[in-house]
């Protein structure tokens, strides 16, 4: 308001608006038109995170990169300020942590989609800006190798191999469309099209297996590497490292997240409930935990 300056806009062609309701705890807004009503958050939930063995690395609602050591249970102070990355009110979307340079790889939606490699300091010292950045176009972007990060451009549907110093070594062109990318294993991608995951090793420029599996949104790597669950809107899909099924479970509550203990059991929670499944597919309700925002 102080500014006069509009944050986000919705729209409904040819209608007009007549109420709106704020919910009084949750990122809620209702508003009333013509023609029905629309139910709207204002604000992405999903803050961009890493983990790495027992440090998680993610971005909070300041945009400030900050770090949580799992076996300390202590939390870092500001490592880095990215206020300056894409638009003001539009979040970072994903983080991809590199633990041979200590760096991170930054996507924002805005603009058409942008990434931008920042090396993290050796001491959290505050939240100052960055130096040394280096930064392009793309829709997502993650490291492949020690030395090397891809990212995919959704409109031309293709991925650029780049190197540290942000040259393009190669590119490739996806096998079918794709909707993202994620990482496969050394040198290798997960490409999630509509209906099937693909993995692809990128130094051959060959597709090494792919699995029907449909809306896959998120990819969640067991600690050890050796499982991965694809998860859709109501879908979790447990498989090996290499796309061979291992199980599959259907919830009818839309599943927002997912995580891995350290003993291969699988964590996820949907809208209302934290649940956990083991790798035969048989999920349990966690007790006394009946609601939950991920």
């Amino acid at each position: 308001m102080n500014k006069r300056t509009a944050v986000q806009s919705f729209k409904r062609e040819n209608d007009r608006f007549w109420v709106i309701a704020a919910h009084p705890e949750i990122n809620l807004f209702a508003a009333g038109h013509d023609n029905g009503v629309m139910v709207f958050k204002l604000e992405r939930e999903r803050p961009a995170y890493a983990i790495h063995q027992n440090n998680l690395f993610f971005i909070n609602k300041e945009k400030h990169v900050r770090s949580f050591d799992f076996t300390q249970n202590i939390q870092s102070p500001s490592m880095l300020s990215l206020k300056k990355l894409g638009a003001p009110w539009v979040p970072p979307r994903t983080l991809s942590y590199n633990p041979a340079e200590r760096s991170i790889l930054v996507t924002s939606p805005a603009d058409g989609g942008t990434y931008e490699l920042i090396n993290l300091p050796k001491d959290a010292s505050g939240a100052v800006e960055p130096t040394d950045t280096k930064r392009g176009t793309g829709n997502s972007a993650v490291f492949v190798a020690r030395n090397r990060f891809a990212v995919f451009n959704s409109s031309s549907q293709t991925i650029d191999i780049k190197d540290l110093s942000n040259s393009t070594t190669k590119t490739i062109k996806t096998p079918t469309s794709i909707n993202d990318i994620y990482f496969g294993g050394t040198g290798c991608l997960l490409l999630c099209a509509p209906s099937t995951v693909i993995l692809y090793d990128i130094q051959q420029k060959k597709t090494v297996t792919e699995l029907a599996v449909s809306g896959v949104k998120y990819v969640v790597w067991s600690n050890d590497g050796l499982h991965v669950a694809l998860l859709s809107k109501h879908n979790v899909t447990i498989v090996t490292k290499t796309l061979e099924q291992v199980s599959s479970l259907h919830e009818t509550i839309r599943i927002k997240s997912a995580t891995w203990d350290d003993v291969g059991v699988l964590l996820y929670s949907t809208l209302n409930h934290i649940k956990y499944t083991l790798l035969n597919g048989y999920a349990i309700l966690l007790p006394r935990l009946t609601r939950t925002y991920a």
